[in-house]
């Protein structure tokens, strides 16, 4: 059973100036840069914050992850979630919701995507496999096989290094698969952090 969670489209104060781009972590103030959470406070009309108090804790942990973890040029592929940030703050109960889902899509859908990208599949298939992770015993349970996943993806990747063009090739294929656990790593302390307020 699947609850649409309904937000109304909060009214956005300002706009960001034209060549506004994303920086990388938290500043003193607007005039000096701004992360993507720096941004949703200021368009929303908010003192500026990297926490802005229209915006939910667990959304607020993943963008704060991703924009400190994408080079200067990826980082500006998140601005268009500035506006869809705003007023996302709701129950520690639906902030919870929202980050075991966030998990589930990471450890059954975005990491198994990298897997199969790496010529992985036997693993990929084993995270698509699990159980949906909807609470705290079926991440618990998930866990297990994700680090056993973790482990096997590591030890391939030094193996396959044994030659120069085997060494780009593995390089790239880690990157793009620590780019998915990079996700999943953001959504797992977000639910954790959801869990603990609610």
């Amino acid at each position: 059973m699947t609850t649409e969670i309904q937000i109304d489209a909060p009214r956005l104060i300002r706009e960001l100036p034209a060549d506004f781009k994303l920086r990388h972590g938290s500043h003193s103030s607007f005039a000096q840069g701004a992360c993507l959470m720096e941004a949703v406070a200021y368009v929303a009309g908010l003192p500026h914050s990297d926490e802005p108090e229209c915006t939910s804790r667990v959304l607020t942990r993943i963008a704060t992850r991703l924009n400190d973890r994408y080079t200067d040029e990826e980082r500006q592929l998140l601005a268009p979630l500035i506006p869809l940030l705003v007023g996302t703050r709701t129950s520690p109960e639906i902030d919870l919701r929202r980050a075991y889902a966030m998990v589930d899509a990471a450890v059954r859908e975005i990491v198994p995507m990298a897997m199969d990208a790496i010529g992985r599949a036997e693993m990929a298939g084993e995270l698509r496999a699990l159980a949906p992770i909807v609470d705290r015993d079926s991440a618990v349970a998930a866990r297990v096989t994700c680090s056993s996943v973790r482990d096997r993806a590591r030890a391939s990747a030094s193996a396959s290094a044994s030659s120069a063009s085997a060494y780009a090739a593995s390089a790239y294929a880690y990157a793009y698969a620590y780019d998915a656990s990079a996700y999943a790593y953001a959504a797992a302390a977000a639910a954790a952090d959801a869990a603990a307020a609610a």
